[in-house]
């Protein structure tokens, strides 16, 4: 009984040691990167989804400008169409006044080389519209609410873009992240809206955020990021904790939340954060917008790599407590 209580003693000591050592456990860190290796073939994956909610979004748009577009146009030829109506003697007469300024000279090919000189066509296209605007009364309002219309419906159609591809990116961290741990993730209605739900809704937030951010090249984006990977570290490890730590595991969240666990998260993700961001830099000197939109594929495979990671880390802990709890009920039994 008492060499027991020693064993005890002892093993609480050595859990305490481990608890303070806040140096990076670099078996974490060394799976971690091998699971970014291994596993590269299904940045694919958030790629396709994006692509596709991007194309979504892109048509949604053109077709909805597009019938705008046609609409204002219209609006715009029948509001001008009533106002030549009403106001005909004074447009003739500019118009007599404009063509009156070319000089024809009997040749026609010089006539319409004069016709279509773009000075004179402006000059002229602005003259017309200020003869209607003052002679036909209410014509600037009709047509500044006809473009503004145009504007408040073209915010409408940019939103709507914006929004499906704010869904691409969750939905590709969603089924990445499904993907990717579709073997280890335990069965759960709370463990699937934990694991494929709620937190890549979080994640996809961020990754959109910093996709925009890595656009922009200001340094104070790079700091931004960094911050974020330290916030990540414990939200991964408490995720982890959630998902495969049952009430059948004797782990608290202070076991897995170490000060050691935090900095190998981080340490982690720095180092996928630097293979993105050199990634980013050499297809920036490419092609800008090829850069943007294929690091947003690779943010969306990165953070699911890492917490990958974390699981597997987790996962080794929780094997070890129940192997411990295992073998303590066959000595007990001895």
């Amino acid at each position: 009984m008492k060499k027991d209580g020693k064993q005890k003693s002892k093993t609480e000591r050595k859990s305490a040691n481990e608890s303070k050592n806040i140096a990076p456990d670099f078996g974490m860190v060394k799976n971690t990167l091998k699971n970014f290796g291994t596993n590269l073939i299904y940045v694919f994956v958030p790629m396709g989804t994006v692509y596709l909610f991007m194309l979504f979004a892109i048509f949604i748009f053109a077709s909805s400008a597009v019938q705008n577009l046609t609409g204002t146009l219209t609006k715009i030829t029948e509001t001008v169409g009533a106002s030549i109506e009403q106001s005909s003697a004074s447009v003739e007469e500019f118009l007599a006044y404009a063509f009156g300024r070319i000089d024809q000279g009997g040749n026609l090919l010089e006539t319409l080389k004069n016709m279509l000189d773009i000075t004179w066509l402006r000059e002229t296209l602005k003259g017309f519209f200020d003869t209607l605007s003052m002679s036909t009364e209410g014509f600037d309002a009709q047509i500044n609410g006809i473009v503004s219309a145009f504007f408040d419906e073209m915010k409408v159609d940019v939103g709507i873009a914006m929004t499906l591809v704010v869904l691409g990116v969750w939905a590709a961290n969603s089924v990445t992240r499904y993907v990717l741990r579709r073997r280890t993730a335990r069965r759960g209605i709370k463990n699937f809206l934990i694991a494929h739900t709620l937190v890549p809704l979080v994640q996809s937030v961020v990754v959109f955020v910093a996709g925009i951010l890595f656009a922009l090249i200001k340094w104070f984006a790079i700091l931004a990021l960094l911050g974020a990977v330290a916030f990540w570290a414990i939200v991964s490890l408490m995720n982890s904790y959630m998902i495969y730590c049952g009430k059948d595991v004797e782990l608290t969240l202070n076991d897995v939340i170490t000060p050691r666990n935090i900095i190998s998260d981080i340490l982690v993700g720095l180092m996928v954060l630097g293979i993105d961001i050199a990634l980013f830099v050499g297809l920036w000197f490419i092609q800008p917008i090829l850069s943007v939109l294929i690091i947003v594929p690779f943010l969306i495979y990165s953070v699911n790599i890492i917490d990958l990671g974390t699981d597997s880390y987790v996962m080794g802990l929780v094997n070890i407590v129940k192997n411990s709890a295992v073998s303590k009920a066959s000595g007990d039994v001895a």
